[in-house]
């Protein structure tokens, strides 16, 4: 392998574009001062990967870049292509020729290529790092290196060995294997870090979307059943818009019939008032006609009087009189006749205005009836039209509604499609982190997981040895509490048994001969509390005997069964079936209530019952109430009944306490089968840890001699 060209554009004092071949063997560049030879040994240095400015005689690495003189521009970019011969593939490239290109722009950008294609600087270096063509190499050596490498101590001389013995690249690898393993390591921690967050996360993310899908669920329902409730009451409203525009129809329909009626009844009335003007008028004609008439009739008269007048005067006149007489009779007869006519038409016209009022007059009264129906119409048309426009208003407000919920909904869909959404990108993240958890688990070997598994069983066992020792706690506890509680027990029988009365009779009082039913005591104690020493007088005969104290003796006939309300339990019920039929007819006369409320109901009722409650409460048909059972804990009966409940609970304590104390022994055989097994895993353990450090040394020993 050797040099065989040098492309060179826009590295320091090379502006143009400049190419040197190279042969093999041997070559020299000559040339005076300042003419770039060592320009041309800078370029190759760079291209190789420097990057120290000082190794290439510059303060910044943009100084490399042609800065331009008087006559010439700078360039914005340097790039250095070298080219070698590769035929005897000592290059790991299966190539003949291999390029090796550097650009470099004013930006600080950086590109490095081989062959043409984009690569990395640590690409170039593994490349050359085997020829002893590495970035810090004393393949270029320039003035004074020579005098330095003479001097230099031997840790710095060793460097130079190891670069011509070609390990350099495996102390490169080693270096980049430490530090991806450092970063490895601090990965790790970080990814357990991270898992550890994400498990509480999902933890909490779990109980969210859990009530977030109930919430959801709810919300559905709600939504729903307001969506129902909104669709009945808009149906409601419908059908309610609907009566009322049928009776808006109704009405109107009343409305123009009672208008029409109206009309007609005005038209009828506009009639009878334009008849009544025209016989009014034809009634004046006449009324004056007839005045006419009879001032004519009074002048004729007057002239007829004047005549006869005349006529007494003279004789001669007589017949010209006469025959005046004569034509004025005559006048005076058609006269008469006349104003007969006039009368007859005044009494036809009287008739027609008779008849024309009674029409005026019934014409107003269906009129007025009109108007009041149409007014009535009227007030009920607006009635209608309120009870329209609030139910429109009502309708309206109501479709608003519906739309703002249709709009909630669809608020609330798009929420919940966010909140999917968001789901499906944690769990995606989740399945990325359960990934990632998984690669890091794989790079942990097995060597830990001997250790893991001791560890787990370590901790099972310290786990069920604390809750060994915690269960012989609460062992010990019930023991104590069960040793308390029987003393208490028979502290209770012993009082119950010393408050039994001290008399003793020859004849068995009424507690000695019932047995009740359980949980009936208080209340059979209750009705029978001032009975309960008493004895049963079943036979005629003398009296028992009872100067030993104040006793009664009651004589128990047969009794028939009641009839009671129902929820009620007549009271002989309540014994068992061995008590004395006496005792049941005795209690024949009493029931049992529910409770309290119930019973003071039957009681106020007017009941001939005595009434007790399972609490004590005792209501008598006589109207004696007594409410609870006395402080001294009821009668015999009731002590009776708690005694036996009292012995039985200690009989029953006393098994539970062997039996506790039984299993506090196989407990304790337990904690020390576990404090064994704990001692062995421990040992285990310690094996293991010493084990894991040996491995780990092996490890380390075995990476050393790998990267030497």
């Amino acid at each position: 392998m050797y040099l065989k060209r040098l492309e060179i554009i826009g590295f320091k004092s090379f502006a143009d574009a400049f190419e040197m071949e190279f042969q093999e063997g041997i070559s020299c560049i000559v040339g005076p001062n300042g003419c770039g030879k060592s320009n041309i040994a800078d370029a190759i240095r760079w291209v190789l990967g420097s990057q120290s400015p000082n190794e290439l005689r510059a303060d910044r690495m943009e100084d490399v870049i042609f800065s331009g003189t008087v006559l010439r521009k700078s360039q914005g970019m340097a790039e250095v292509v070298l080219t070698f011969d590769n035929s005897m593939r000592e290059l790991d490239l299966d190539f003949d020729e291999v390029t090796v290109t550097r650009r470099l722009f004013r930006s600080g950008d950086s590109e490095y290529l081989i062959n043409g294609n984009r690569c990395r600087l640590m690409d170039i270096a593994d490349l050359i790092v085997d020829r002893g063509l590495g970035s810090n190499g004393y393949w270029i050596l320039e003035k004074n290196m020579t005098k330095k490498m003479i001097d230099s101590g031997p840790s710095d001389r060793r460097f130079l060995f190891d670069e011509a013995a070609g390990i350099v690249k495996y102390k490169t690898q080693r270096h980049r294997a430490e530090l991806k393993l450092n970063a490895a390591g601090v990965d790790l921690e970080r990814l357990d870090d991270i898992i550890s967050e994400v498990e509480r996360n999902v933890s909490a993310l779990k109980k969210q979307v859990s009530a977030y899908r109930r919430w959801e669920k709810a919300e559905r329902r709600v939504t729903e059943i307001r969506c129902l409730r909104e669709h009945r009451t808009l149906q409601e409203s419908g059908e309610k818009l609907g009566a009322l525009e049928n009776r808006m129809k109704l009405c109107s329909g009343r409305e123009q019939k009672a208008s029409a009626a109206v009309s007609a009844a005005t038209a009828r009335q506009s009639q009878a008032r334009v008849s009544l003007e025209k016989a009014q008028i034809r009634l004046d004609s006449e009324h004056a006609q007839c005045a006419d008439l009879d001032g004519e009739m009074s002048r004729i008269r007057e002239q007829l009087a004047v005549t006869e007048e005349r006529r007494r005067n003279t004789s001669s006149q007589i017949e010209n009189s006469l025959r005046e007489s004569s034509d004025e009779l005559k006048r005076a007869e058609q006269l008469r006749k006349e104003a007969g006519e006039l009368l007859n038409s005044e009494v036809s016209i009287r008739k027609q205005i008779g008849d024309a009022e009674k029409v005026l007059k019934t014409a107003s009264i269906d009129l007025e009836q009109a108007e009041k129906q149409y007014a009535e119409s009227t007030m009920e048309l607006e009635k209608v039209r309120e009870e329209y426009r609030l139910i429109s208003e009502t309708v309206t407000s109501l479709q608003k509604q519906y739309t703002d919920n249709l709009r909630d909904r669809e608020r609330a869909r798009q929420e919940i499609e966010y909140t999917l959404e968001r789901q499906v990108e944690y769990e995606s993240a989740q399945g990325e982190l359960q990934n990632s958890l998984e690669d890091a688990e794989k790079l942990l070997g097995e060597i830990g997981i001997r250790k893991g598994i001791l560890t787990a069983s370590l901790e099972d066992t310290r786990h069920s040895r604390a809750g060994i020792s915690g269960e012989i706690t609460e062992v010990k506890l019930l023991i104590r509490s069960l040793e308390m509680e029987t003393g208490l027990l028979q502290a209770r029988i012993n009082g119950l048994r010393e408050a039994k009365p001290s008399l003793h009779y020859e004849h068995p009082g009424i507690s000695s001969l019932m047995s009740v039913r359980s949980g009936m005591g208080v209340a059979v104690g209750a009705w029978l509390d001032s009975f309960q020493d008493s004895m049963i007088w079943d036979s005629p005969g003398v009296l028992p005997d009872g100067n030993n104290g104040e006793r009664y003796c009651m004589n128990v006939r047969e009794a028939d069964r009641p009839e009671i309300p129902e929820g009620a339990v007549w009271l002989p019920d309540c014994l068992e079936e061995d008590s004395h039929r006496s005792l049941q007819n005795l209690l024949a006369g009493a029931i049992l209530a529910p409770d309290r409320e119930m019973a003071a109901k039957w009681f106020w009722s007017g009941m001939n019952l005595d009434i007790v409650t399972i609490e004590g409460d005792l209501f008598r048909q006589d109207g004696l109430v007594r409410l609870g059972i006395p402080e001294s804990g009821g009668g015999l009966i009731e002590r009776e009944a708690l005694a036996h409940k009292a012995e039985k609970k200690a009989l029953a304590n006393s098994g539970e306490l062997e039996t506790l104390r039984s299993s506090e022994a196989e407990l304790i055989e337990g904690l020390k089968v576990h404090e064994a097994a704990f001692e062995d895993l421990r040992q285990k353990i310690s094996a293991a840890e010493m084990e894991e450090a040996s491995l780990q040394a092996t490890a380390a020993g075995y990476r050393k001699r790998k990267s030497e």
